[in-house]
């Protein structure tokens, strides 16, 4: 696995992990924010073209949490 930072603020952050799933490669993308003296997440998403998805838009239901597929 490898963990990039992209990103980060006082108060926000935003890394990349790299990594194998099940020999299939993996790019996710973690938002986190600051609260209370540690960090949380706040968003997660893949960002690997063909493959990706917001797991707030999944689990709200929204109609664009998977932009790649075809419907």
């Amino acid at each position: 696995m490898k963990v990039a930072l992209l990103a980060k603020s006082a108060v926000r952050a935003r890394v990349r992990a790299r990594f194998d799933n099940m020999k299939k490669p993996q790019e996710i993308t973690f938002d986190l924010v600051l609260e209370d003296g540690a960090w949380h997440i706040d968003e997660v998403s893949s960002t690997r073209k063909g493959e990706r998805w917001t797991m707030s838009k999944i689990l709200s239901g929204a109609p664009d949490a998977f932009p790649d597929r075809k419907e």
